[in-house]
C-alpha cells in the first residue's frame, strides 16, 4: 500500500528546497500520494527524529558542503536516517563545483539507516558563496530534467513484477576527509574561522539574521546582530538580509570566491541514477553449472590475503555444496538476474557441510558477483529464500559464516542468531516456524 513521499531537507538559502520540493511534487503527483515536507535546517527542527511509516517513499536532500553531507548536520542525519525498507531517494544540491562524495555518503547513511535507496539525483544550483556561479540554476531545462527523473522513479516504484537493486552512485559512501578550498594562487584557502559582519547603516535591526541562522549562532546587542558562535559559512544570514548588510569580507574566503568563479565558470549538468530491476526467480537446469562460480565467490577472503586458486572449489568439503545438484528432493536454488545476467545464487540442501546441525535441517549457502554486492539483492535473495523454505515446511535453516565476513550483519538482519561458534567461524540458524 502506497503511503506518504516525505520529503527532508537542509536548506539555509533556498536552493535545495526548491529541487526538493519540485522533486517531490512530481513524485506525489505522480504515485497519487500525499506529499509532506520536513525542514531540519534550524536548531529546533533537529529536536526531533523522522517518523517513517510503511509504504512511505522518503526523499533526502541536501546541499554539498566541500564536497560531503554538511558536517554539523551530519550526526543529526546519521541519527534521522531509519526505516524499515522504505524506497528513498537521495538528492544533492551542489554550486556548480561539484558533489564529489556527497551523494555516496548520503546513499550510504540510507543503506545504513535501513531504507532502500533506489534513486539518486544531483543538481546544480547558484553557489552559496558566489552571485555569478551557478546563477540562474535550477534553469527550465535542469527541471525538466528532474520531471523526467520523477517519471522514471515513479514507473520503478510502481512496479511491482521485480525486486529493485540499491542504486549505485560515483563516490566513497564513508570519505574521511573534505574538500580543501584553495585561493586564487591554488594554495589552501584558511577561513574556517572567518564569520560575517554587518555594516550598521545599512542593518534596520529586523532580526532576519537571528531567525535563519542554522547553527543559532547569531545574537543581538542593541538590535545589531553579534557573530559568536559557530559560523558553517552557509550564507543564511546574508542571503536573507533584505537591506544587504552582511558580508563577509575575509581575504582568504573572498580569495576562494575568486577562485571557484574563475575555475569553475563552465556550466555543470545535473546527473541522475536509477536502480536497474532484478528478477528472483529458480535456477534452470542449464544454469547449475554457474554453482561453481558462486561457490568460489563464497569463499571468503580476508583484506590483503591473496585469493585461493579456483581449483580449491575441487576439494571434497566444498563439492557437498553442489554435486550434483537439483537431483535431491532437499535441494531449492534462487537465481538473482540483472540485465538477462545471472549475478548471485543462494542454495540450500540437507547435508553433512561446515553449517550442518542436524539430519532434517538444510544448510545454506549464498554468493554474489563483486560487482553487484552491497546493493541489496543479497537480502532479498535471502529473504526470498527463507519464505520458500516456510512454505516448504521447513522448521529451520543453516550456515557457517567466517567472523570477520561482512555478511554476519545481514544474515542476522533477517532473522539469523548463532547458535554456535569456533575460533574462525560462527554456526548461525533461522527458526522458520511462524509465531502464534
Amino acid at each position: 500500500m502506497m503511503g506518504k513521499v516525505k520529503v527532508y531537507y537542509f536548506s539555509p538559502t533556498g536552493g535545495t528546497l526548491q529541487v526538493a520540493q519540485r522533486l517531490g511534487d512530481r513524485l506525489g503527483a505522480l504515485l497519487g500520494a500525499a506529499v509532506e515536507y520536513h525542514s531540519y535546517t534550524l536548531p529546533h527542527e533537529r529536536e526531533a527524529l523522522p517518523q517513517v511509516e510503511a509504504g512511505d517513499v522518503v526523499v533526502w536532500a541536501t546541499p554539498v558542503y566541500a564536497g560531503r553531507i554538511p558536517n554539523k548536520t551530519l550526526d543529526y542525519v546519521r541519527r534521522a536516517i531509519h526505516a524499515d525498507g522504505n524506497p528513498a531517494i537521495a538528492l544533492v544540491a551542489f554550486g556548480n563545483r561539484a558533489y564529489d562524495n556527497a551523494l555516496a555518503e548520503l546513499v550510504g547513511l540510507m543503506e545504513e539507516g535501513g531504507m532502500k535507496p533506489v534513486a539518486a539525483a544531483a543538481m546544480v544550483t547558484r553557489h552559496a558563496f558566489s552571485d555569478t556561479l551557478g546563477a540562474g540554476r535550477p534553469n527550465e531545462e535542469d527541471l525538466a530534467t528532474l520531471d523526467r527523473f520523477a517519471a522514471q522513479v515513479a514507473e520503478k516504484l510502481l512496479t511491482h513484477n521485480s525486486e529493485l537493486i540499491t542504486v549505485s552512485v560515483p563516490g566513497e559512501a564513508h570519505p574521511e576527509k573534505y574538500y580543501t578550498p584553495l585561493n586564487i594562487n591554488n594554495a589552501p584557502a584558511g577561513f574556517l574561522k572567518a564569520k560575517p559582519s554587518c555594516n550598521s547603516e545599512l542593518c534596520t535591526r529586523c532580526g532576519v539574521c537571528l531567525e535563519v541562522c542554522p547553527m543559532g549562532s547569531i545574537g543581538a546587542k542593541d538590535g545589531m546582530p553579534t557573530f559568536d558562535g559557530i559560523c558553517i559559512k552557509c550564507q543564511a544570514c546574508r542571503r536573507h538580509c533584505p537591506t544587504g548588510a552582511i558580508a563577509f569580507t575575509d581575504p582568504e574566503y573572498l580569495s576562494h570566491v575568486a577562485m571557484i568563479e574563475r575555475t569553475f565558470a563552465v556550466p555543470k549538468q545535473a546527473e541522475f541514477f536509477v536502480a536497474r530491476n532484478v528478477q528472483l526467480r529458480p535456477i534452470e537446469i542449464m544454469e547449475i553449472p554457474l554453482l561453481d562460480d558462486f561457490l568460489y565467490e563464497a569463499i571468503f577472503i580476508p583484506e590483503g590475503v591473496p585469493a585461493p586458486p579456483r581449483s580449491i572449489i575441487d576439494n571434497e568439503e566444498l563439492q557437498v555444496y553442489v554435486k550434483d545438484f537439483g537431483k535431491r528432493p532437499d535441494d531449492r536454488c534462487l537465481v538473482a538476474e540483472c540485465d538477462g545476467k545471472v549475478v548471485g545464487a543462494v542454495w540450500t540442501r540437507i547435508m553433512d557441510d561446515y553449517g550442518h546441525i542436524a539430519d532434517d535441517t538444510p544448510s545454506l549457502a549464498m554468493s554474489l558477483y563483486r560487482e553487484y554486492r552491497n546493493r541489496g539483492i543479497g537480502t532479498a535473495l535471502l529473504e526470498r529464500m527463507l519464505e520458500l523454505l516456510r512454505n516448504d515446511g521447513y522448521k529451520q535453516v543453516s550456515l557457517s559464516v567466517q567472523k570477520e565476513n561482512y555478511a554476519v550483519r545481514m544474515y542476522r538482519k533477517v532473522g539469523f542468531v548463532m547458535e554456535k561458534e569456533t575460533e574462525e567461524e560462527y554456526i548461525m540458524v533461522c527458526n522458520l516456524q511462524k509465531e502464534e
